[in-house]
């Protein structure tokens, strides 16, 4: 009988390519890894960049809102003056009004002691206070 050779299995090769394709797997899942670790850093400083920038935004907004209020007290003031201004204005114009009244009965009066002059009629009695022009 022959001798029997000694039976290697074939095993150790598949196991040495089911590591080399096991090892492959592991490089590109660690790779994978490696990306999304960097994607996710670089979403974390995008993030603070993000979250900086609001509280700029929240700053600026805080300013423009004391800005605002800035311009509507003066505004507020502004209409306040000029709501007084108007009031004198409408106060003086009614002062004028009157005397211009005044006046106008006064040239009136006045004319008509010319004409009775002027045609020897006599004189009328009135309000001299009305021929004072001062």
């Amino acid at each position: 009988m022959p001798r029997k050779q000694k039976y290697k299995p074939q095993k150790n090769t598949d196991l040495r390519s089911e590591f080399r394709n096991l090892r492959k797997k592991n490089y590109h899942l660690i790779n994978q890894l490696s990306l999304k670790v960097k994607t996710v850093k670089e979403l974390e400083v995008e993030n603070e960049m993000l979250g900086k920038t609001i509280e700029l935004l929240e700053l600026k907004n805080v300013s423009h809102k004391k800005e605002l209020n800035l311009i509507k007290k003066e505004n507020a003031h502004r209409n306040n003056y000029e709501d007084k201004y108007v009031e004198n204005l409408i106060k003086e114009n009614t002062s004028l009004i009157e005397q211009i009244k005044i006046y106008n009965k006064a040239i009136k009066i006045y004319q008509n002691e010319i004409a009775m002059k002027i045609s020897g009629q006599v004189k009328p009695e009135f309000d001299s206070y009305f021929l004072n022009f001062d």
